[in-house]
């Protein structure tokens, strides 16, 4: 019988891109904006906070917008937070969004997939061409960590069709074509009662022909839960097959990403 925890796959396999911020009206030829496009994030952090405390309205959020995404990508999501949460009750919508995206990213990367999928899905809506498709990526990956295949199978479908360049849309198509599954029998607290509980599926899963039983360890803010799965099928019908012949308490979870 599965606990009463969080499910979650393995740790999502996340490719490095960044959100690039392609119009800002107040600052677009500024040294900062330069620096980050550039990848040059330490520089585009010191030249863009300074631009915000010297500037008001406009101006003032687009450059926060740069210190906070700077800041996010250089791991300090402190500071990003503390950047990126004001705008998003920006008049500009384009700001408003790429600051939605960036503390997505964070949620993701604090393992917070409800916020971040959440935050990611919408700022997607708002965007457009290949920063609407990274921020749907990464809003799928966010889902797949979730366990929710079909949602995340959405996403990745629009990131397809909303990527301008051919290397997102290639990302995207590669990403549905990884709808791997699994039969999840349990979701415990504790790695001894996971370790009970493969054993007891390693009998049931070896005489169906599944192979042996694994556990899986996820993490959701911060804490460590450990999977009981079984098996792993190209498709959910598969999946689902498989699952009738373990029981009522196993369910068909997405295969962690490798």
């Amino acid at each position: 019988m599965q606990e009463r925890a969080p499910i979650r796959p393995g740790p999502v396999s996340l490719v490095v891109m960044a959100l690039i911020v392609t119009a800002c009206a107040g600052h677009g030829g500024s040294a900062f904006v330069s620096d980050y496009q550039a990848g040059r994030h330490a520089a585009a952090l010191r030249g863009a906070r300074s631009a915000a405390l010297s500037s008001t309205g406009a101006a003032r959020d687009e450059a926060a917008l740069i210190a906070g995404l700077s800041a996010q990508a250089l791991g300090d999501d402190a500071s990003a937070r503390a950047w990126l949460e004001p705008l998003l009750a920006s008049r500009d919508r384009s700001v408003a969004a790429r600051a939605r995206a960036g503390l997505g990213l964070i949620a993701q990367r604090q393992g917070d997939h409800e916020r971040a999928a959440a935050l990611l899905a919408e700022a997607s809506v708002a965007l457009t061409g290949d920063d609407a498709a990274r921020a749907a990526l990464y809003a799928g990956q966010s889902l797949r960590a979730l366990g929710r295949v079909e949602p995340a199978q959405r996403e990745y479908r629009r990131a397809a069709t909303l990527a301008r360049s051919a290397e997102v849309r290639a990302l995207a198509e590669r990403r549905l074509g990884e709808g791997r599954f699994t039969i999840q029998v349990g979701a415990f607290t504790s790695r001894r009662n996971a370790e009970r509980a493969r054993r007891r599926a390693d009998t049931s899963a070896a005489g169906l022909g599944l192979g042996p039983a694994r556990v899986v360890v996820a993490r959701r803010d911060g804490r460590a839960v450990y999977l009981v799965q079984v098996g792993e099928f190209a498709t959910r019908a598969d999946a689902v097959r498989a699952r009738a012949r373990l029981g009522p308490d196993a369910i068909v979870a997405a295969a962690p990403e490798q």
